[in-house]
């Protein structure tokens, strides 16, 4: 299993990256104090002549760390790292794309690229984006290529420092960090890298835990930023993944139309990185809109990394945008007997208007003015800002008042569990699963049938009902399906071996999943008592209002109903 940690000898540090590519990667020993390894498939980005400066730093007096050390400090540069590489070029890039489009906040206080040049973390985060950014924006990284590459590297050497002196109290800086290097793989096609940053994010905060059982669980800006950068992260991920394959399994078609002797691809044989940034490049001008609206979202990104710009705690908002997208997901997996690949729900680019609606709410939820930017080719057209309702009195938006992980994890439940669309119909990690399950459960505890009674976030009416049902229903589908597959593979897991800092089965409040799994079906049971609810088609009908597919398979629909079952015999 790969960890997160520092090899405790004078050899090379333990990094994210030769976790996942170790037979694959250069050994370097020099005069620098810390040398940190790049994997093959990121050397092929760099342009000749310019691998050595990452791969030893004794032979080249022109080396990065050498350029590092000794360059002269600028007097008047109050950055709080250092910029070489035409980094500064590079930032001025990235803000003035915002400007020009005017997809940023009217106070320039409060542009999540202002507050990052107060926080040197942030900042080299940002220069990572900005650099994914440019890349996606021309086709390569080209002038800002080594400026890439340098705060890459930093990055790392940032990780690999925190957990040689890892604690609860930086574990939410590092789970920052480690959460930018995945996003930074999994965009240069590097996915199967991206997911080994994930599986060592989940061991890491495993360790944490059993320090401080309730580290993540802060109310606190950082912890929350922390927990939804993850959010975001792994589903941005498995989307990548689902994304590629449905777009291989489409070109293939396509070509064996065109020749009987074409074979499918395997669903083993995974293209490489530089493929992979090919067919993204490919999709990009094919998705409706796909460029542009991933390029607005990236320009918000950093609001994940820098600090908050409100000292408040963060607005819930009206989940009807977020619905909307995922409706719109939902009809064109409805059309797969037509589509088996899926491909053309992408290219109509739903996910991606879904990804930019929740990178936004994310930044107007912390923000103090009341606007948030549209992704171009939703209702009202492109570049158009709405004000965000706030009047508790308007049922236009109350009814579907929301916590932005809340709704975010049940969307990566929904569209995983439900619609089958994302990481490939892979199974997610249970200690992912644990932590997205624990996230929908902060949510719908604080609502009416949950353990804390009623919110005034949300009105006895039946939208506000049916969503706090889809909730709950959807996580217990998620995790049920889960146990059941991990109980077939015979494999051991945290479903069969609880860890212990994460509370005793069956315990009222344990973290553990069976504990989760029995409060969501206790949540979606009450819901049933107190509406005189009990039969399937009643449920769904609820669940339709909210969203649901329409056209289930048979095997997929048994399964669904099959929890309701559960839920129902557990009652009575």
């Amino acid at each position: 299993m790969p960890i997160y940690g520092r090899i405790n000898t004078a050899s090379v540090p333990l990094t994210p990256l030769n976790c996942a590519v170790s037979n694959t990667m250069d050994n370097a020993n020099g005069p620098c104090d810390q040398i940190v390894q790049i994997a093959l498939t990121d050397k092929r980005l760099l342009l000749p002549g310019e691998q050595q400066p990452w791969v030893s730093c004794n032979n080249r007096p022109s080396s990065a760390c050498q350029l590092a050390r000794g360059a002269a400090l600028d007097p008047f540069d109050a950055l709080p790292i250092r910029m070489p590489f035409k980094s500064k070029e590079l930032f001025h890039y990235f803000y003035q794309f915002g400007h020009s489009l005017k997809i940023v906040k009217t106070n320039q206080a409060e542009d999540c690229l202002t507050l990052a040049v107060n926080d040197p973390h942030a900042l080299r985060n940002t220069l990572l984006i900005a650099g994914l950014h440019y890349s996606w924006n021309t086709g390569d990284l080209q002038v800002f290529d080594s400026a890439f590459f340098f705060h890459k590297v930093e990055t790392i050497r940032t990780v690999n420092k925190l957990l040689g002196n890892a604690s609860p109290k930086l574990a939410v800086l590092c789970i920052s960090q480690i959460c930018t290097l995945c996003y930074t793989e999994a965009c240069l096609g590097n996915v199967a890298v991206a997911e080994t940053h994930l599986d060592g994010l989940m061991t890491f905060l495993d360790a944490m835990e059993q320090q401080n059982p309730a580290v993540l669980s802060g109310d606190d800006a950082d912890s929350e930023h922390a927990r939804r950068y993850l959010l975001i992260t792994y589903n941005f991920v498995h989307n990548i993944k689902s994304r590629l394959r449905a777009f291989i399994l489409a070109s293939a078609s396509a070509s064996a139309s065109m020749s009987e002797s074409a074979q499918p691809p395997s669903p083993e044989d995974d293209p490489s990185a530089a493929d992979a940034l090919d067919r993204m490049h490919e999709w990009h001008q094919i998705e409706y809109l796909g460029l542009e609206n991933r390029l607005k979202a990236l320009r918000v990104l950093p609001s994940f990394i820098c600090p908050a710009p409100s000292a408040g705690p963060p607005k819930r908002f009206d989940a009807s945008t977020v619905l909307q997208g995922l409706r719109d997901v939902t009809a064109g997996i409805d059309k797969r007997d037509i589509d088996p690949t899926g491909n053309k729900m992408w290219n109509e680019g739903a996910p991606n208007r879904l990804f930019v609606a929740l990178v936004n709410h994310h930044a107007q939820s912390f923000s103090n003015e009341h606007t948030t930017t549209k992704p171009s080719g939703s209702k009202g057209g492109s570049r158009s800002r709405e004000t965000a309702n706030t009047n508790p009195t308007s049922t236009s938006t109350t009814n579907l008042l929301t916590t932005w992980s809340g709704i975010t994890a049940v969307m990566g439940l929904y569209m995983h569990s439900v619609l089958s669309t994302t990481n490939n119909g892979d199974p997610l990690d249970p200690r992912l699963l644990r932590r997205v399950a624990l996230e929908v459960e902060r949510d719908v505890e604080g609502y009416p049938y949950g353990t804390k009674g009623s919110s005034s976030s949300i009105t006895t009416s039946t939208s506000g009902h049916d969503l706090w049902l889809w909730k709950a229903f959807v996580t217990a589908i998620a995790l049920a399906k889960n146990r059941e597959h991990f109980a077939k593979q015979k494999r051991k897991t945290i479903w069969s071996s609880p860890v212990p800092h994460a509370g005793v089965a069956k315990e009222k409040h344990g973290r553990d999943l069976p504990s989760i799994l029995e409060r969501m079906e206790d949540r979606v049971r009450r819901w049933s008592k107190d509406t005189g609810v009990a039969g399937w088609a009643e449920a769904k009908a609820a669940l339709a209002r909210v969203v649901w597919p329409a056209d289930s398979s048979g095997l997929e629909e048994r399964e669904f109903e099959g929890v309701w079952g559960v839920v129902k015999i557990g009652g009575e």
